[in-house]
Parts: C-alpha cells; sequence; structure tokens
C-alpha cells in the first residue's frame, strides 16, 4: 500500500466546507454508515481519529477506484464532534491532462465522474 500512495502525479480539490445536512443529507449518510460497508460505488472505506487534535478530528477516506486501477481516487471526509460543518475533498494520482490552471474535472477527466458518483 505504501508504494501506492507515494507513486504518482497526486492531484486535490481545496477542502470545501460543508452542512453534514445539506443535500439531502448525503454526508450524514456517509458518515454514519459502518466502514465496514462501502457506500454505494465505492470499493472500499477507511476510516480514522486524530486524537491529537482539539476537539479530535475523525477522517473518512472512499475508495473511488477499483483495486485493480491503473490509479487511485478516493473522497476524504473530515469531521469533529458537535459539529455539522464537514471538511471535504478528492485525491486522486491519475496523471493530469491540461494545463495548471485548468480545473480539476479538465485536468483529472477519469476521476471527476467517480467524485459525483459516489453517494
Amino acid at each position: 500500500m505504501r508504494t501506492i500512495l507515494r507513486a504518482g502525479h497526486w492531484g486535490a480539490t481545496p477542502l470545501v466546507r460543508v452542512n453534514r445536512h445539506a443535500h439531502g443529507g448525503v454526508l450524514d449518510g456517509l458518515l454514519n454508515q459502518s466502514p465496514h460497508q462501502p457506500p454505494h460505488r465505492c470499493t472500499a472505506v477507511m476510516a480514522g481519529r486524530l486524537d491529537d487534535k482539539v476537539p479530535p478530528v475523525e477522517t473518512r477516506i472512499l475508495l473511488l477506484t477499483p483495486f485493480d486501477s491503473p490509479f487511485v481516487a478516493s473522497i476524504v471526509l473530515l469531521t469533529r464532534a458537535n459539529i455539522n460543518t464537514v471538511g471535504v475533498y478528492a485525491l486522486t494520482n491519475e496523471p493530469p491532462v491540461g494545463g495548471a490552471s485548468a480545473a480539476f474535472k479538465d485536468r483529472r477527466p477519469a476521476t471527476a465522474p467517480l467524485v459525483g458518483e459516489a453517494r
């Protein structure tokens, strides 16, 4: 796993903060679902907690690509206890195309649709 995570051209969307109950509670559903059962269109889930932060930060990483994919794409969710705001960003090592100033969907054309389908 360490080799996969270090390889490639890592790119991420900017972190956005979203109310966990917005958009019909999609994020709330993802956060309340057991990490042992990946949500629809996700290959795996990794859950963690950063106890050195005050208050602690809970993380969920939703793997969007199959295990045999030539690249890795995931959605990262960051939450804190008693706060309804969730930090969200997409992360991938899909080789970029286009210029550095292009939008994420244009630079990472295979990852962008996966991000939109993970619910």
